[in-house]
Formats: C-alpha cells, structure tokens, sequence
C-alpha cells in the first residue's frame, strides 16, 4: 500500500479537534489546544486563524451538513458557539444559564439535522439534551 505525506501544517499548541467541511472542498476546521479556531485551506495550503475562545476548553467540532460556512463547538462550560465563516461572526450560547436550560456536565456531543441547518441537537454530562 502506497502512502505518503502530502500536506502538512505546523502548530505552536497541539490540534485536539479537527473536521473536514463536506461541502466545500479542502476546508478542515481545527481547534487547538490553546483554544484557537482555524480554517486550513489544503488546496490553497494557508491556514486561517478565525477566533480565540479563551472563556473554556473546546470538547467538539462540527459543521452544518447543508451549508459551507457554518460550524457549531461543544465546550466543557456547557456552552454552544455557531460561527459564520463567511460574515466572520460568531454566537455564544450559554447553555448552563437558566434561560438555555441550565444544562451542565460539559458538551458531549452536537449534530446538526442532515436536512436542515436551523437545528442543532447538543448532548451534556448531566445527561440531557436540547435542540
């Protein structure tokens, strides 16, 4: 079996997250260790860095099914961003407030509905659940 390196990208903290864009071609979203967001372009082979989420630590990573320039992250905070690669925009959902459903326990997992990118369903160490 043929194998070798054809692209590579170089770190000062280590990548802990990573999701290629199944839309558009060659975009990999990538969150380090140092909680920094970044867009690397492999066929362009430049990486983009998109924003810093010092506020808690990144637990996952994934993009709309639909469209090509949103992703949603998961943190240990309980809390949910969505970012707009296109308007570089980015929100903040506190999950752990009262008025989201003072969820807690940490963001386990999120999906976004495969026919349509209005919904996310998010799933939290307590346990529960929320769309």
């Amino acid at each position: 079996m043929w194998r070798q390196v054809i692209k590579k990208l170089h770190f000062t903290s280590p990548p802990i997250l990573c999701q290629y864009n199944r839309v558009k071609q060659g975009e990999v979203a990538i969150v380090n260790e140092d909680n920094t967001v970044r867009l690397w372009n492999t066929l362009l082979d430049n990486a983009m860095l998109i924003r810093e989420m010092s506020y808690s630590t990144p637990t996952v990573l994934r993009w709309a099914t639909q469209d090509a320039v949103r992703f949603a992250g998961g943190f240990e905070d309980s809390s949910v961003s969505i970012y707009n690669v296109q308007l570089n925009k980015f929100a903040r959902i506190r999950c752990s407030e009262e008025k989201f459903g003072a969820h807690e326990g940490g963001v386990f997992d999120c999906a976004w509905d495969p026919l349509s990118d209005n919904y996310l369903l998010v799933s939290f160490g307590s346990g529960r659940m929320a769309m």
